[in-house]
């Protein structure tokens, strides 16, 4: 299974703040003006960029944002970039996934091949790296670059042995942090640089989206081992 998807499902149910309701139109708007004016990118990246409510990246980072003086418009480019950069990581990864259907649907290489796949990849990365520079705030750009560095990571080191626990859960945790977590983690971070959230506030907040990002994987990967 898909590494970035197992969470989508548990995460659908969560309840978002009705007063987010304008951001997420904006974020929305943002993320297809981008993309859908290209159909090669609309085609492969489609069934991975999300929508709304569903977007609970882009909803940690619009919280964050909304603690400190909040602007509007630089919160929603922040919020954006991070969930180009999770569609990105999700086309990336269907490039790793063997299985040629996933879920009944045909993944992206099997319909347009590996090659298109991995460029509107590396495209969204740099529509993410775009909408970065119009948050605009250098930390936003740290933030989100260690966390494509950290899904990087994640990706090559996969858990290669359930004994000893100990290693096993490490390695578990190591995979799942930056897989997940980072992205997460990421976004809250971006949303307190957006409305200039103190240093510490922003690592308070930070440390809130891992533990969250961390949280939902692990509830969804414990799912997969719930009994009929």
């Amino acid at each position: 299974m898909s590494s970035f998807r197992r969470n989508e499902p548990l995460m659908s149910q969560l309840p978002v703040p009705a007063e987010l309701a304008p951001d997420l139109k904006r974020v929305d708007q943002i993320i297809a003006e981008r993309t859908t004016a290209r159909p090669v990118v609309a085609g492969i990246a489609g069934p991975h960029l999300g929508a709304g409510a569903g977007r609970w990246r882009a909803v940690v980072a619009l919280l964050a944002a909304r603690l400190g003086a909040y602007a509007p418009e630089r919160a929603a480019h922040a919020a954006a970039a991070v969930e180009l950069i999770y569609a990105a990581a999700r086309v990336h990864d269907s490039l790793v996934d063997e299985a040629a259907r996933r879920r009944g649907q045909m993944a992206a290489q099997a319909h347009w091949g590996s090659s298109a796949a991995l460029m509107v990849g590396d495209y969204l990365f740099a529509l993410a790296a775009a909408e970065m520079a119009l948050a605009p705030d250098p930390r936003v750009i740290a933030a989100y670059s260690r966390s494509v560095m950290a899904i990087c990571e994640g990706q090559l080191a996969p858990v290669t042995s359930v004994v000893p626990l100990d290693v096993a859960r490490n390695q578990y945790l190591y995979r799942a942090g930056r897989i997940d977590a980072a992205l997460f983690e990421a976004a809250a971070r971006a949303g307190a640089a957006c409305s200039e959230l103190a240093p510490e506030q922003a690592d308070a907040l930070g440390r809130f989206g891992y533990d969250l990002g961390l949280a939902l994987r692990i509830a969804a990967d414990a799912r997969d081992y719930e009994g009929p």
